[in-house]
């Protein structure tokens, strides 16, 4: 299930979680249209090993914290900077 941000300029952020080869790893595309179109898909840098089940939240200057569930169950925390000038695409 993905998770999804607004930011106060109306920045649609999306993250999840996807199967690649045999482990779970995190990714992020934005839109700046209400989900109209979306930006290619990055994939978020995790520690090696599955990442799964993230969780959004966003700050007042566009800044996007997600925290996961690591394979050894440990929980980790990162902070995306506010995106902007990303190319759309359908």
């Amino acid at each position: 299930a993905p998770e999804m941000t607004v930011d106060g300029r109306g920045l649609l952020r999306l993250v999840w979680h996807a199967k690649v080869d045999s482990e779970r790893r995190l990714y992020s595309a934005t839109s700046a249209d209400s989900g109209e179109t979306l930006s290619k898909a990055i994939e978020i840098p995790t520690p090696a090993g599955s990442s799964a089940y993230p969780a959004t939240d966003v700050t007042a200057d566009g800044t996007v914290f997600v925290v996961w569930q690591q394979a050894n169950e440990e929980v980790f925390v990162t902070a995306l900077p506010a995106a902007g000038g990303q190319q759309a695409r359908r």
